[in-house]
């Protein structure tokens, strides 16, 4: 029995490495889309990537981009210049919707 749930917990794991592998490999731009919002806000309450889900030091003033998977992790405000959270929907300093006009993208 032991052997069985361990096999399991094996093959598990390697079809878990083997998605975020995938998932790495593609554009960073691209897998910021396609990331959920709440999963995004979560891993970054925690300090962890919402890309490769790798600890950060967020308190970084000068990280934008993850070191590891080269996700986006902040930009500016495009209507206050405001450093914000690249996953966040509005500035929390002006209010302003995401978007377009932010600044800081590759």
């Amino acid at each position: 029995m032991t052997i069985l749930i361990g096999r399991y917990a094996i093959v598990a794991m390697n079809r878990y490495l083997e998605r975020k592998r995938n998932e790495e490999a593609l554009p960073a731009d691209e897998r910021q889309q396609q990331m959920d919002y709440d999963r995004a806000q979560q891993c970054t309450a925690k300090g962890i990537c919402p890309g490769c889900e790798r600890p950060l030091d967020f308190q970084h003033p000068e990280m934008d981009y993850c070191p590891h998977c080269s996700i986006n992790l902040f930009n500016r405000c495009g209507n206050c210049n405001t450093r914000k959270s690249a996953f966040n929907r509005y500035c929390f300093h002006c209010g302003s919707a995401a978007g377009s006009n932010d600044t800081g993208h590759k």
